[in-house]
C-alpha cells in the first residue's frame, strides 16, 4: 500500500474544486456515516459504457457504489487523461449504500441531493462525496467527507 502524492489527487471535498489525500491509500476509502467512522479496502473503479463505476468492499458494517454519468461532454472524454470532474447525482448518476446486517439499501439518486467529484490520476481515480441516501421507507443515512481512492479494476484506459 502507498499514499497517493499531494499532486497526483485529490480527495476531501473541503473546497468544491480541491481535495486533500492526506491518509487515503490507494484502493481504500473513507467517509463518516451517520456520524460514525467508516473505513474500507478493495475500491476499484471500471468505465461502464460511458459512466464510471466505483465499488468497495464491506467493511465497518457497509458497503458502497457509486455511478457518475454524464452527457455533455461524455465522462469518458470528462476523465480521458488526468483530469477532475464535477458531477451532479441524478440523471444516470447515484450512490447506493448497502448495510451489512440488512438487505435493504440507501440511495442518493434524484436531481438536488448532491454532487460528485471525481479526480483521475492515471489508473487511480479519486471520488469524493456529502450526501444523504434515502431508503425506500424514507429512513435516511448521511454520508459526509467521503474520500475514495480507487485503484482500475481493469481496462480504464
Amino acid at each position: 500500500m502507498f499514499s497517493l502524492p499531494v499532486t497526483l489527487l485529490c480527495f476531501a471535498c473541503a473546497a468544491a474544486d480541491r481535495c486533500d489525500p492526506d491518509g487515503v491509500d490507494a484502493g481504500t476509502g473513507e467517509a463518516i456515516i451517520d456520524g460514525q467512522e467508516w473505513r474500507t479496502t478493495d475500491v476499484l473503479w471500471s468505465w461502464a459504457g460511458d459512466s464510471v463505476q466505483v465499488t468497495t468492499a464491506d467493511a465497518d458494517g457497509w458497503r458502497l457504489t457509486v455511478v457518475a454519468s454524464t452527457s455533455d461532454p461524455p465522462l469518458t472524454e470528462r476523465l480521458a487523461s488526468d483530469a477532475t470532474a464535477q458531477v451532479a447525482i441524478g440523471s444516470g448518476s447515484f450512490i447506493a449504500a448497502y448495510p451489512s446486517d440488512s438487505t435493504g439499501s440507501y440511495a442518493a439518486r434524484d436531481e438536488g441531493d448532491g454532487n460528485l467529484l471525481l479526480t483521475r490520476a492515471g489508473d487511480l481515480l479519486g471520488v469524493c462525496f456529502d450526501i444523504t441516501a434515502y431508503a425506500d421507507d424514507d429512513t435516511s443515512v448521511q454520508l459526509t467527507d467521503g474520500r475514495l481512492a480507487a485503484t482500475c479494476a481493469a481496462d480504464c484506459g
